[in-house]
């Protein structure tokens, strides 16, 4: 019987002569070119600030404005990519004219405080920052689609089309609004920064950090708490979003992956549609007309980060009319009458990236089964392995329970802020949760399904609304019970030291990116790639491997040869597979990552374990034009 088993192609290799404080240093400091990846996403971040700022009136929520500006720049992006012929480089000049123009009336109105706020976040946040700017991509999903996408921006200036299609991305359909910062980032850099989607992924959770301020202030009752911030709330806001998050994954914050942004985009809405209740309730309109027309902006982003986030724009719209409805203090048609400035913008957005999907690209993305092939047969088990991971998750599965049930209780009856809050959150969680059900019962294959593929990836979406009504809640209760314990202030410079000492404690953990083979297997292509012609194939032969080497190989060899395939473990790897494979190719170049004593007879060279070979074919044959061998290299 044939057996699967995954493992590195080499060992680590124990001895070294890079001194452990030099190796340990290498966590935060890699190269020159960090400081330019942190001065793009720095304009970057500026720039969506600064535009947003202008797209709103006095009495918004200045914290949202990041996620407003940005808003505004993907549907630039989008409209005038779809619609027009100017090329990608020209749009984003009129955006920075734009944000030019927008920090000058930003100066002359004068700078919010959350402006202050922000820069004590990035000062407790710098060592993650710093951290964060050396990383290199390394996951799988970033060289198939996260990183791939933008570089192919920055390449050709357009979007994917019949004329310009990215043969080598996965999911080339996904929305863009991601991607966009990455191809900022990278035309200020002057190309692809490999670090600026988790430069971005910390510099958003800091952003949300802000409502964090925000929601302390308006949980204990003390708004100047907001308007010029203590270092302890600093501190503890920062903590909310990274290391007192429940949803805080290294390998999805510090790398190219849309869900960081996701998330962040979901909480600034679900806030949002709160504070319209609320101002609603006080019979404040003016000030709801604001928050609902920033909310649409937030929605409109949030739509265009990710597929599946549409249903979110769906479900936060419900959440906020059913609260609305259920509020003794609001009159329902009151939420009504604001439901163009919150539903328009997204909608149209996402019927002009409909459009050119359906008119420009065949595939990409994923799509409803018809319903003869949807898993009714093993819903049982799909509940119970999304029951098992959110189990494995506790403490994001404990404050997900005491959420429903202030808020389905608040349901009944919202009497209070509090309330308020706890309803929104609970119906949006609510609702995605069965939407995840329906995904994976009519959209993934079988052995995703059974397998939940991806489900706590997904509830990372929901992780910031958890954290919204998490710190608000805690606040309110200090406020109620323990705001008179004299011996508080003692702790105060705690959060501070937590947030700067987090990164220097756990660095090597988050530079998972440092991991040997994934090094070596860049290491390899890159060394590969300038042998070859672009007409030249290449094929992958790695049966011990799960495929990562050949999607790291495609990655780094794309555009300097024509990539035909590759064998690895999941394949069949006995003598006829690996026969079968090595006449199927084709192929000028073939590298060997692994072997087994079916490739080594197939092959008929002098090949040994422990060593990586770029073969070339002549004629009939193969020869070892290049080795490496398989030690880490730090």
């Amino acid at each position: 019987e044939h057996k699967i088993t995954f493992r590195p192609s080499f060992g680590p290799d124990q001895a070294t002569d890079t001194p452990l404080m030099m190796h340990y240093l290498g966590n935060f400091f890699a190269d020159s070119g960090q400081v330019t990846a942190i001065l793009a996403i720095s304009l970057v971040w500026l720039g969506f600030t600064c535009i947003g700022a202008m797209s709103a009136g006095t009495q918004r929520l200045a914290e949202a404005d990041i996620f407003c500006g940005w808003a505004v720049v993907s549907t630039a992006f989008v409209t005038l990519g779809v619609f027009s012929d100017l090329s990608f480089t020209v749009i984003a000049g009129l955006m920075a004219l734009i944000a030019a123009a927008s920090a000058v009336l930003m100066v002359r109105r004068g700078l919010d405080g959350s402006l202050l706020t922000m820069a004590k976040l990035v000062a407790v946040g710098a060592p993650l920052l710093v951290l964060a700017s050396a990383v290199s991509i390394s996951q799988w999903d970033e060289f198939t689609d996260w990183a791939i996408i933008p570089r192919y921006m920055l390449t050709t200036d357009y979007f994917p089309s019949k004329g310009n299609p990215f043969t080598n991305a996965s999911y080339a359909a996904y929305p863009y609004s991601w991607h966009f910062v990455g191809y900022l980032a990278g035309r200020i850099g002057g190309g692809l920064i490999e670090s600026a989607g988790a430069l971005m992924n910390v510099a958003l959770l800091l952003s949300f950090a802000m409502i964090s301020v925000r929601l302390v202030g308006w949980g204990a009752a003390r708004p100047d708490w907001a308007q010029r911030p203590a270092w302890w709330l600093i501190g503890l806001a920062a903590l909310s979003t990274t290391l007192l998050s429940p949803t805080f994954a290294q390998k999805v914050v510090i790398t190219y992956y849309a869900d960081t942004s996701s998330a962040v985009a979901a909480g600034i809405a679900a806030v949002l549609a709160w504070r319209i209740l609320v101002t609603l309730a006080e019979d404040d309109s003016v000030a709801a007309r604001t928050l609902a027309w920033q909310l649409g902006l937030v929605l409109m982003l949030l739509v265009n980060l990710k597929q599946a986030t549409f249903v979110l724009f769906v479900l936060i719209t419900i959440a906020l009319l059913l609260m609305a409805w259920r509020d003794p203090a609001i009159r329902l048609w009151q939420a009504v009458r604001l439901l163009p400035l919150i539903v328009i913008p997204p909608i149209a957005i996402y019927l002009m990236w409909r459009y050119h999907v359906t008119s420009e690209l065949v595939s990409g993305e994923f799509a409803l089964r018809p319903f003869a092939e949807w898993h009714i047969d093993i819903l049982p088990d799909i509940i119970s392995t999304m029951l098992l991971v959110l189990a494995k998750k506790g403490y994001y599965l404990a404050l997900v329970v005491i959420l429903i049930v202030f808020g389905l209780r608040a349901l009944w009856r919202p009497k209070s802020d509090f309330g308020r809050l706890a309803g929104t959150a609970a119906l949006i969680i609510l609702g995605y949760e069965a939407f995840l059900l329906l995904a994976y019962t009519a959209s993934f294959g079988r052995p995703d399904a059974l397998r939940a593929a991806s489900f706590w990836r997904y509830n990372m979406h929901l992780g910031l609304i958890v954290v919204a009504f998490t710190v608000f809640g805690a606040a309110t209760l200090w406020r109620l019970r323990a705001q008179s314990w004299p011996h508080w202030k003692r702790f105060a410079w705690l959060p501070v030291i937590l947030v700067i000492a987090a990164p220097f404690g756990f660095a090597q953990k988050l530079r998972f990116d440092r991991e040997p083979w994934i090094m070596h297997y860049r290491m390899v292509a890159a060394d590969a790639a300038p042998k070859m012609q672009a007409d030249e194939r290449l094929a992958i032969l790695d049966p011990l491997g799960s495929g990562e080497s050949s999607a790291i190989a495609r990655f780094e060899t794309d555009g300097q040869a024509t990539f035909v395939g590759f064998l690895g473990a999941f394949h069949n790897t006995r003598a006829e597979g690996i026969q079968s494979f090595m006449q199927s190719i084709n192929a000028k170049w073939l590298i060997v990552f692994s072997l087994n004593p079916a490739a080594q007879a197939e092959i008929k060279l002098p090949l040994k374990t422990g060593t990586t070979y770029l073969l070339a074919k002549d004629g009939d044959s193969w020869r070892i034009e290049t080795t490496w061998p398989q030690t880490a290299t730090r």
